[in-house]
């Protein structure tokens, strides 16, 4: 049965019971006596390191020249050590001896060894594992060397980072419907819009763009009728505002219109068809709100002035300009196509 130790901090003490000396209460730390034999420095040093790094408490005895060594519960008794070791003559063993501590008696004499021949790093190993076991069955327990303090720092409270902001698109396509309104007496009309809108600088961008005639613009006299299909190419430069998802630009640039004129008479008139080429320098506003990272929305006005003039004629009359001005409104999604978040 075990003995209940008093608690730590407690002084041992050593009281005489018939010729034994008896350990009364529980030390600071357990004491184990080690004999020191010639030649034994290395096994002893390596025992002394190994109790000492388990928490026991280790003297070193010099053990005195003679023909009868002293035993070791002399040592350990006379030292008030709990036990003793100490390297045999022969090194292949290293003696134990140790007290019980309810009696005084001794508890355990022996000689540990190991298999594997002359070893003495796995002697002393084998020889403080033996000890620890035996002190455990006596209820002795060594106190191991204090945890060194460790001070936690308490995180300091931090703002939660802001939110990343959102992808600029570097190159879109657009895809949408243009409408065209014409001041002369051509019908107004509507065309298909399809581009590419690249973005070097959130604050910049260049766009190529096509708007392909879904409708005729005609003019009607009594002579009779003129159609016009405008197919219109242009390039363009935009200067950018942007307030998070919204932004607003200012652009300019030129549009080649191709112009397939075709007029239908009747007798003693006569028809003609005729292709027209004119540029239109123009200048445009829009705004814009990104729906999602990928996906944008644009709406755009555009206003050009056909140079050189197209002119419309029926029976010689002019009854018509094309593009003096020319006045578009355009919707889009811009899809993109490669993206960036800035920095």
């Amino acid at each position: 049965m075990a003995t209940r130790l008093p608690p730590a901090g407690s002084r041992l003490r050593l009281a005489r019971r018939g010729d034994a000396r008896v350990r009364i209460g529980h030390p600071l730390g357990v004491e184990i006596a080690v004999a020191r034999t010639v030649g034994d420095h290395r096994i002893t040093n390596r025992v002394n390191a190994e109790l000492r790094a388990l928490g026991f408490e280790v003297e070193l005895v010099p053990e005195a020249r003679s023909t009868e060594p002293s035993s070791l519960r002399q040592i350990a008794t006379e030292h008030g050590a709990v036990a003793g070791l100490r390297a045999s003559p022969s090194k292949t063993g290293i003696e134990l001896w140790i007290v019980n501590p309810a009696t005084g008696a001794t508890a355990y004499e022996e000689v540990v060894t190991i298999q594997s021949g002359r070893n003495d790093e796995l002697l002393a190993l084998r020889s403080v594992e033996v000890l620890r076991a035996r002190l455990l069955k006596l209820g002795v327990l060594s106190n191991p060397p204090p945890a060194p303090l460790v001070i936690e720092h308490e995180p300091a409270l931090t703002s939660p980072p802001p939110p990343l902001p959102p992808r600029t698109q570097l190159l879109t396509a657009d895809l949408g419907m243009a409408y065209a309104w014409e001041t002369s007496a051509l019908s107004n009309y509507a065309s298909a819009r399809f581009g590419l809108t690249l973005s070097p600088t959130p604050t910049f961008s260049l766009s190529s763009f096509a708007m392909l005639p879904l409708q005729e613009s005609q003019v009607s006299q009594s002579e009779g009728t003129a159609s016009v299909h405008s197919t219109l190419f242009g390039l363009g430069g935009d200067a950018h505002l942007r307030w998070g998802r919204l932004g607003a630009s200012l652009g300019a640039g030129a549009l080649l219109a191709v112009l397939s004129v075709t007029g239908e008479a009747a007798p003693p008139y006569q028809g003609q068809h005729d292709r027209l080429f004119a540029a239109v320098p123009f200048i445009r506003v829009s705004g814009s709100a990104r729906v999602a990272d990928w996906l944008g929305l644009n709406l755009e006005f555009l206003a050009g002035v056909a140079t050189p003039p197209t002119v419309v004629r029926l029976d010689l009359e002019d009854v018509a300009e094309w593009g003096r001005p020319l006045l578009t409104g355009s919707l889009t999604l811009q899809l993109g196509v490669l993206a960036h978040r800035p920095e």
